[in-house]
């Protein structure tokens, strides 16, 4: 999930997913296709412990990104290229191991890792 500077709209939620050019490494690349959507409630996070800005600094969303891939800070690149800068980045599922009912801070024991 991430929080992004800004009220994301569509146009730019169908870029994430079409894939957008950024640089790795100093080299242009083409990020593959993902799944990406506009969140509609607020995911239910603890509150950061650093606060990043306050609300007398515009609006923010928060959106769902899937990737196929992940390249070096990806997602945060990603935004920035559609014109919303990131604010905040969680990762909350990878394959079918999600953090649901994690508290900050916590680790799970995973015996057999499933991709989907």
């Amino acid at each position: 999930y991430v929080q992004v500077d800004g009220l994301i709209h569509e146009e730019a939620i169908d870029k994430l997913k079409n894939g957008v050019e950024i640089n790795i490494h100093g080299k242009a690349y083409q990020t593959l296709s993902c799944k990406a959507k506009k969140l509609e409630t607020i995911p239910d996070f603890p509150k950061r412990t650093k606060s990043i800005r306050n609300e007398k600094h515009g609006p923010t969303s928060w959106i769902s990104i899937t990737l196929n891939e992940g390249k070096f800070r990806q997602v945060r690149k990603m935004t920035a290229k559609v014109g919303f800068p990131t604010l905040r980045l969680v990762r909350y599922r990878i394959g079918n191991e999600t953090c649901e009912g994690m508290k900050a801070g916590e680790v799970q024991q995973v015996n057999k890792f499933n991709y989907a």
